[in-house]
C-alpha cells in the first residue's frame, strides 16, 4: 500500500535513493526488533557504501531504535543505536511502532532535499522481506517539486512529531531512549532542518498516526482507551461521515488465550465492529471478514474452534502471499479496512495498517497504561472492480476456507511474538570516542552508580572520563566491551565508539 506508482515496493529497497544523484544522509528508524544483515543491507543502499568502506566514516547515517528486550545487540557500521532509558519498562509494555523517517540529498555533507516516510507492518528482518505477509506504506517529499504535497507534508511532520516524542528533542520532556551528546545535537538538526524544508500545510489531516500524541488525544470509546490507536482509528472513520458495509480485520497475533477462559470473541475486535456501528460507520448487517494466522492467532483461535460455525459473527479468512498459491506464508501483516461489497467489486475504501496487532495491549491501551508504543497510518483505497485483486492487496486466500484443523488445540499469541528474555538495563556510559593515532578512549557517564565497571577489560573508577589503551594493535571502531555489577548481579554490553 503506497502512495507511488509501484505499490509492491520492496522493504529493503525503500531505503534506496529515488535517483542516481541522490544518496542517503540520515535517518530514523524504529522497531520491534532488527537483524543485522538487514540493516547492514539497508545502510548499504541508503548511502551507497559497503561495510567495509562505512567502517572510515566518523558520523553515523541511520539511529536505530529497538525494544528493551531485545538481545543480543550489535554495532553496524554507520548505525546508532541507542539505548531506551529507565523509565521505559515503567511506562510501555513494548516498543512495537515500525516506522522509518529518511532524508537523502546530493551530497552526504551537505543537507536532505528529499525525504521518504516509511510505515510497515513487519519489523526490519530477512523474514518481514521473505518469509512472512507484510504490508509497508511510505510517501516522498522531494523538497524542489512544484507539485502538490499538501498530504505528503502533513504526513511527514506528523512524523516528526512521533520522533520528537520519542526521543525528547526540542520538547522539554524526557525521551524513551537516552542518548548521548552528538547524537542528540545530529538527530535535532535534521528534524530542525526537515521542519524548516517542509511548510506546514493548513487544513490537511495527516494520515499518519501514532499513540504518542502530544495534545491531539483521542477521546476513549467503548473499550479504547484515550490515545490508543483504536481510539483514533474509529475517530477518524467516524469522521467521514459514510456507512458502508464491509469490514475486514487482519491480525498476526491476538492476544494470549489464558487457561480456563470461556470461548468468546476477543473483546477488541468485538468492540471496534460495536462502535463503528454505534457510530453509524457500518450499517448493522454489514459483513464481517477475519484475516487470521491459524498458529498465532490466541484467542481468536480458542473463539473460533469452540464456536458452531453458524453462530460465528465473522467469515475467517486463510492468508496467502500473492507470490505464492501453495507455500503456505505466515500472515504479520495488522489492519482494519472499511468499505462498501458491491456484489463483484469494493468502493469507498479506508484502511489502516500498521504495527498494532488487534489485541488490548497493541490496539486498546495507552502507553504508560500497560500498552505498547505504536504507529500506523490510515489512507483510502481505490476502487476494486474484483474481489480477487483485493484479496490479493490483503493477504487474504479467496479460494481456500479455513479448516478448523488448521488451528492447533492451543494457540500461541502475541506474547510468542517477542520470546522471554531479560529487560536490558541502560549502561553506565552510552558511548566512546576513540582515538586510534594516540589510542585515547573517552566516555561520558550516564551513571555512577554501578560497581566495577570495566572497559575494554580495565578497571574505571567513578568520574574517570579517559584512558588510554596500551595495545597498540587494539582497534576499537568496532565498539567497546562494557561490564559492570548492579546489586551483586553482572552486566555486559558492547557501546559505540565513534
Amino acid at each position: 500500500m503506497s502512495s507511488s506508482e509501484e505499490s509492491r515496493q520492496s522493504l529493503l529497497n525503500l531505503f534506496s535513493p529515488p535517483d542516481d544523484r541522490r544518496r542517503g544522509i540520515f535517518g530514523l528508524v524504529c522497531g520491534l526488533s532488527a537483524e543485522e544483515q538487514f540493516m547492514d543491507s539497508a545502510l548499504e543502499r541508503f548511502t551507497g557504501f559497503g561495510r567495509t568502506s562505512r567502517k572510515h566514516t566518523a558520523n553515523f547515517s541511520l539511529t536505530l531504535c529497538r525494544d528493551i528486550h531485545t538481545q543480543p545487540r550489535w554495532l553496524a557500521p554507520g548505525l546508532y543505536e541507542p539505548f531506551p532509558a529507565d523509565q521505559m519498562p515503567e511506562t510501555i509494555k513494548l516498543m512495537h511502532a515500525k516506522v522509518a523517517l529518511l532524508g537523502f540529498g546530493l551530497s552526504a555533507a551537505g543537507e536532505p532535499d528529499y525525504y521518504r516516510l516509511i510505515v510497515s507492518t513487519g519489523n526490519w528482518n530477512k523474514e518481514a522481506v521473505n518469509h512472512t505477509i507484510n504490508l509497508v506504506w511510505f510517501c516522498d517529499y522531494p523538497v524542489t517539486s512544484t507539485e502538490d504535497q499538501r498530504q505528503n507534508a502533513a504526513d511527514i511532520l506528523e512524523a516528526v512529531n512521533f520522533w520528537r516524542q520519542l526521543l525528547g528533542i526540542d520538547n522539554g520532556k524526557t525521551g524513551y531512549y537516552q542518548l548521548d551528546d552528538p547524537a542528540r545535537e545530529r538527530i535535532g538538526h535534521f528534524l530542525e532542518a526537515l521542519t524548516a524544508n517542509i511548510p506546514a500545510p493548513k487544513n490537511t489531516e495527516p494520515r499518519f498516526i501514532s499513540n504518542l500524541l502530544d495534545g491531539k488525544a483521542a477521546q476513549a470509546d467503548g473499550g479504547f482507551q484515550a490515545d490508543s490507536m483504536g481510539a483514533q482509528v474509529i475517530q477518524r472513520f467516524s469522521d467521514t461521515g459514510m456507512r458502508r458495509n464491509l469490514i475486514v480485520c487482519g491480525s498476526g497475533f491476538f492476544e494470549q488465550a489464558a487457561p480456563g477462559s470461556k470461548a468468546g470473541e476477543p473483546e477488541v475486535i468485538r468492540n471496534l465492529s460495536g462502535n463503528l456501528v454505534k457510530n453509524k460507520v457500518l450499517t448493522k448487517d454489514a459483513d464481517h471478514w477475519l484475516v487470521i494466522n491459524p498458529g498465532t492467532c490466541g484467542a481468536a483461535g480458542r473463539w473460533i474452534k469452540n464456536t458452531d460455525t453458524d453462530s460465528l459473527n465473522w467469515e475467517i479468512c486463510l492468508p496467502r502471499h500473492p507470490d505464492s498459491k501453495t507455500t503456505p506464508y505466515p500472515f504479520h501483516a495488522k489492519y482494519v479496512f472499511i468499505g462498501n461489497n458491491n456484489d463483484s467489486s469494493v468502493t469507498s475504501g479506508l484502511l489502516y495498517l500498521g504495527s498494532g496487532n488487534l489485541s488490548r495491549q497493541g490496539f486498546a491501551l495507552s502507553p504508560g497504561a500497560g500498552g505498547n508504543i505504536e504507529a500506523g497510518v490510515i489512507i483510502d483505497t481505490e476502487r476494486y472492480d474484483y474481489i480477487s485483486e483485493f484479496c490479493v492487496d490483503l493477504g487474504i486466500d479467496a479460494d481456500k476456507n479455513l479448516n478448523l484443523n488448521d488451528i492447533p488445540k492451543e494457540t500461541e499469541g502475541e506474547d510468542s511474538e517477542q520470546p522471554e528474555s531479560e529487560l536490558q538495563a541502560p549502561p553506565p556510559i552510552a558511548s566512546c570516542v576513540w582515538i586510534p593515532k594516540t589510542r585515547k578512549l573517552t566516555w561520558k557517564w550516564t551513571d555512577t552508580s554501578w560497581n566495577e565497571v570495566q572497559l575494554n577489560g580495565q578497571l574505571i573508577p567513578p568520574g574517570l572520563v579517559e584512558s588510554i589503551i596500551p595495545d597498540p594493535a587494539a582497534d576499537l571502531s568496532g565498539g567497546v566491551k562494557l561490564s559492570a555489577n548492579k546489586d551483586g548481579k553482572p552486566y555486559d554490553w558492547l557501546i559505540p565508539a565513534g
